[in-house]
Parts: C-alpha cells; structure tokens; sequence
C-alpha cells in the first residue's frame, strides 16, 4: 500500500482530514486480510475482491455474513460500505497515478499530433479530454477526432462575440474558468441556432453549407461532451433566467444571414434537446417536504457507474437513467388538429421562420405535415397555435404538476423522501437557501460529504429506479410555448 502517496491524493481530492484518517485505516486493514493490494491492481483481480464487499439491504434484512473475511463490530452494512467506499479509493488513486506517470514519459515516445501542444487554455477549453472522450467513451478514430477539433478551431479563428470582440472559444473558455458553465452551454447553443439559420438561406453555397454543417456537428459534440462530463449541470431555471449577449460575427460572413426557408429539425436533434431540459428539472424548494432533484440522481447514477467500472464491476445506473430520460421524452405529447400523439411517432418538427409556426412531419416520404398546438386556450376555447423562431422556443410541461403528484405519492416514495432530507440537512448545514440558483452549490456540498454518498445515497439506486418509473406513470409531459411556460413559474 502506496500509503503516504495515498494520503496526499486524498487532501489534494479535499477530503478532510478526519475522513483522510479513516479511509487510510479502512484500507491498511483491508491489505491485513488480502495482502498486497497494488499487486492486485495492477494484474486486474481486485474486481474480485471488489465483488466480496458487495452487501446490499436484503442481505442486512436477512442478517447474512458478508463475503469479505474483516471482522466488523456493529453494523455489518454499513461497515462493509465503508470499506468498500475507501477501497474504491485506493484503486481510483492507484489508477490517477499510473496514468500521471504514463503522460510523463518524454516526447519522442509519444505520438505526434497535428493540433498545437497543450497550453492553459487547452486545460479550460478541455480540447485534450474532449479528444480522448471521443475516442475512448464516444466511438471515433483519431482521425475523425482530428477533423471535429479542426472545426472547433475554424469557429475561433473567425468568429466573435460582436459585444467585446471575444473569439468564440475564449469567451466558453472564460465561463468554464468561472464555473459559469450556464453561459458556456447558452452561447454554445447560440452558434448551433446561428449556423442552422444560415445552412437553410437560399444563398449559401453547397461548399458553405458543408463547412457549416461540419462546424455545426463539431460544435454539437462539444456539447454533449461537456454534458457527459459536467459534474452538476446547472437548473432550468438557471437558463430561463440568465441574460447572455449572444450576438456573433464572421470574418467571413459565413453566419450573418437569417434562415430563409422552413428550419428542420429531425427527431435526433429535438431528443436531445428535451433530453437536457428534462435532467434539468429540477423540483426543490425550502416549502416543500419531497423534492425531486433530478439533477442530483443523475449525478448519484453517474457517480455509481463510473465508480464501479473503474474497477471492472459491471454497472449501467447511468445508462439506466439516461434510457430513462429518453423513453421519457418519446412519451411527450403533441397536441394537433388532429389529436395528441406522442413525440416519438414523429420523424422531424418544422420552424418557419416568416411566421413563427410549428409543425411535426407525420409522413417524411410524402412531406405531409401537420401544425402544432400549445397548452393554452383563447376566450373561447380553442387551443392555440404554438409559435417559435427556433426550438428553444419550445418547452415541456408536466401534467399534473410534478409538484403535485409528488405530495399525492409521497408514501409510494421512501427513497426520493429520504434523498430529500439528506439534501435539506445538507443545505442547512451550509446555510444555503433551497432555491434553483443554488442547486450546484448544494450538490457539490451533499457529494463531498462522501461516507454520506457511499453509505445511504447510493443503496437507494434501486428503489429511486422503482420510484423515478412511478413518477413517469404518473404524470405526463406536453409540448407547450415558452412564453406561457414561464409565465407559470
């Protein structure tokens, strides 16, 4: 045991000294019982000693002996969490400090790439992880990693933030620095509308449209990029909220055209914007007794799987959600003249730009189309037309008000009720206001207090699956105009 190496990756990680103390003494005990611990890092088999501190409440229920042979005084659950909690440690710790000394070998031994070498706006801009995110977790060669990089230096070599002359990059890299990170997606979602207005002018070039279009499907990856690998993604209302100059100019005019024609946008694109708006949803306030914090479950989930896969245990909580999320958003309902139907069953949704109107397309072969209604009646009945100048003009309501059925179902809903308390005890602690703007602070709050996270927020993954499946069930999700949706908050 690497131990004193150990220590300071755990004050550098923040971990208070006490608990420094504790997860030491967890995993000096750990290696009396199964010697030689980095040994077993390094030739794979920890995953099986990983597996025998698996102990769940069934096993505490029926008063079962733990796989692992440490004696423990007291309660055997929560003991064997502990250990396994500071054995996950130990592991994540090991594996950061081969990886450090594997990017310190000399230059000559390393590949050479065609981008500029690493500098301190690499580290904000996160070029060289986005690089290997697309590699390693997203599926692409190192060539087409290559291509989507060259695009995103094209946006900051000729494009800029009309208000300060900012090149484009620097500006989402200022934010990200400041941890501004609702700034860094708002202007980012800028340029993507930007470019999807002038890819449909009459005017632009076939060879313009294929620049924008690669610019575009650079810029989207970026995104979902920072998205996979944002620890707490800011609220919803954050973004309703925040007033961003997002005016953009072009050294080579490429983007100063409006759209011309009807805008397109096919299902994958509309899936993932209400993918975002959905994990930013959030439900907390200091008046209500249940919460639902669905940007804290992600990051529970997320936490969940990355931990257990680093040390080869198989785990999907992540992904479990996120198909959660999805199946969620295909169920959304789109009121037309003709009825309601599900969002899923459309290939694409229409914006024209002349006169704001929305339509889904019901058939892509023949192009029929029919137009889209919003959750609002006239004097006399009669649902409105939804008008928008782009799909963040569209927004998503449920139905009843998740505040509502969160009350009704309280009984039916014992882990979402506990995640509830350990957040407002966190928040107490703290003395931060329970209120959106201030879902990031109590996040970052609640995962630091890690014997918390390990020991009761993540035994409840199965039940906040049974519970979030519930929820699902019971209230629905429409299309609704912005304008209206904000003026119910």
């Amino acid at each position: 045991m690497k131990e004193e190496q150990f220590r300071r990756w755990l004050q550098n990680a923040g971990y208070q000294d006490k608990v420094v103390q504790s997860r030491i003494a967890n995993v000096r005990k750990i290696e009396e019982t199964y010697p030689d611990l980095d040994s077993r890092i390094k030739d794979g088999t920890i995953a099986n000693l990983m597996s025998a501190f698996t102990y769940n409440a069934s096993d505490r229920k029926n008063n079962r002996e733990p796989l692992h042979k440490i004696r423990i005084e007291g309660d055997k659950y929560n003991g064997t969490a502990t250990y396994k909690s500071a054995l996950s440690l130990y592991i994540s710790f090991s594996h950061e400090t081969e990886d450090s000394t594997s990017e310190s070998k000399s230059s000559q031994d390393i590949e050479t790439e065609s981008e500029e070498p690493a500098s301190a706006k690499d580290e904000i801009y996160k070029i060289k992880n986005f690089r290997e995110w697309m590699c390693r977790i997203d599926g692409k060669s190192k060539g087409t990693a290559a291509c989507y990089l060259s695009s995103l230096n094209y946006i900051n070599e000729r494009w800029k933030l009309t208000k300060n002359n900012n090149r484009i990059l620097d500006a989402i890299s200022g934010y990200l620095y400041e941890d501004n990170a609702v700034s860094a997606l708002k202007l980012i979602d800028a340029i993507d509308e930007v470019i999807t207005h002038k890819m449909t002018a009459d005017e632009v070039s076939m060879a313009d449209s294929k620049r924008l279009n690669d610019v575009r499907s650079a810029i989207r990856k970026y995104r979902q990029f920072l998205e996979e690998e944002m620890e707490d993604i800011p609220d919803e209302d954050e973004f309703d909220e925040a007033d961003l100059e997002t005016s953009l100019d072009a050294g080579d005019d490429m983007a100063n055209a409006a759209a011309s024609s009807t805008i397109v946008y096919p299902y994958s694109e509309i899936e993932k914007n209400f993918c975002f708006r959905l994990m930013t949803q959030n439900r907390m306030s200091n008046n209500k007794d249940i919460f639902y914090p669905i940007g804290i479950i992600r990051k529970l989930f997320r936490y969940s799987q990355r931990n257990a896969r680093l040390v080869g245990l198989e785990n999907d909580d992540y992904e479990w959600l996120k198909q959660w999320i999805k199946d969620y958003v295909s169920e959304i309902g789109v009121i037309t003249s003709s009825g309601t139907y599900p969002l899923g069953q459309f290939p694409s949704l229409l914006v024209n730009p002349s006169d704001r109107s929305v339509a889904v397309v019901v058939n892509e072969a023949t192009g029929t189309h029919c137009f889209v209604y919003t959750e609002r009646e006239d004097a006399n009945g009669t649902a409105l037309p939804m008008t928008a100048e782009n799909l963040k003009g569209i927004h998503i309501d449920h139905t009843p008000n998740m505040a509502t059925v969160l009350s009704e179902q309280k009984d039916n809903l014992p882990a979402l009720d506990t995640l509830s308390k350990r957040i407002r005890d966190v928040a107490k602690k703290y003395s931060i206001n329970i209120k959106p703007r201030n879902f990031g602070k109590i996040s970052k709050k609640l995962f630091d207090e890690s014997e918390l996270v390990e020991n009761e927020l993540l035994p409840l993954i199965p039940a906040l699956k049974e519970e979030l499946d519930l929820l699902k069930n019971k209230c629905e999700l429409k299309l609704m105009q912005a304008k209206y949706n904000l003026a119910k908050k």
